[in-house]
């Protein structure tokens, strides 16, 4: 099997990275680590043709881009070239992009009848009025395209948010940023579900800090096990299907009246996950995966 992931190379050394190093070797998959600075894309006529470090590039049965909310306009259009090319390339350029910016996201969530929480795009202290209308403090105010858990406020009523959008607008700080809605149930916990198509990898329990309200595992540490209960997986399948990707990370909240999706994340980490779920190893799990198919596609 030959598998090829895409990064950004300045990551090389991350956490995921080096896990889909020591599994290929163990496993004795054919592993390749390609710099998405290093593609280019030319169309002639009818074909398309991929090159990487100025050769063609090479087949693989999977090609995993990891480039998540880093990823830029031109990564978006290799990944969607590659599909076109009919590539096995797990997540094209159109779906991570779709997912980079947070208020998309939600759109096509929305569009799709998928429950997700209330959120309104905003750039500016003078575009309130929406706001006023449509929410009551406290509110979420993050980052459109943020990750990590950087870039998210809890503004407990209007003049912090003025003084948070002020803040952005004397900085120059040419982001676009959400406002979502509060969750009283919320209570510092949510969900993570890592999915393949229609499938549950792993899932965790993720608390915010005593005295905090980000859950991202990258900043806290913070969780326990969960299994994913049917009324979950047939969300998060839902989910998959109307997102069109092959992997992703799925964040929710569970409400009174049921779970409802908070984020979706095209390049999910794997250490929380892994940390959480004692003897869970992620790139394991997707190369039992992917065996399968391949076994299934040959016969």
């Amino acid at each position: 099997m030959k598998i090829a992931i895409i990064i950004k190379y300045e990551n090389i050394n991350n956490y995921e990275n080096v896990q889909f190093k020591n599994v290929c070797k163990s496993e004795e998959i054919d592993l390749s680590i390609l710099d998405c600075d290093l593609f280019k894309v030319v169309t002639i006529n009818n074909v398309i043709k991929i090159y990487y470090a100025n050769n063609l590039l090479e087949e693989y049965d999977y090609i995993l881009p990891r480039t998540g909310s880093a990823t830029r306009e031109n990564d978006a259009l290799l990944y969607d070239a590659m599909r076109l090319n009919k590539l096995n390339i797990l997540n094209d350029g159109t779906c991570i992009m779709k997912l980079k910016n947070k208020f998309a996201m939600h759109l096509h969530l929305s569009s799709n009848k998928i429950d997700n929480i209330k959120s309104c795009i905003i750039n500016d202290s003078n575009d309130l009025s929406v706001i006023d209308k449509e929410f009551t403090y406290s509110l979420i105010l993050k980052a459109n395209t943020g990750s990590l858990g950087y870039g998210i406020y809890l503004v407990k009523n209007k003049v912090e948010l003025e003084n948070l959008l002020n803040i952005n607008f004397l900085a120059n700080n040419k982001h676009n940023y959400i406002i979502q809605e509060f969750v009283d149930e919320y209570d510092g916990v949510d969900y993570r579900v890592f999915m393949y198509k229609n499938k549950v990898i792993s899932s965790m329990k993720r608390m915010a800090s005593t005295g905090d309200f980000i859950t991202n595992y990258s900043r806290n540490q913070l969780s326990e096990e969960f299994i994913v209960d049917e009324e979950l997986l047939l969300i998060c399948q839902k989910v998959m299907q109307s997102i069109n990707c092959e992997i992703a990370g799925i964040d929710l909240l569970k409400t009174k009246k049921g779970y409802i999706v908070c984020e979706v994340n095209s390049a999910p980490g794997f250490m929380g996950l892994e940390k959480t779920n004692p003897g869970l190893n992620e790139v394991k799990q997707l190369i039992i995966e992917f065996k399968n198919e391949l076994n299934y596609e040959k016969k």
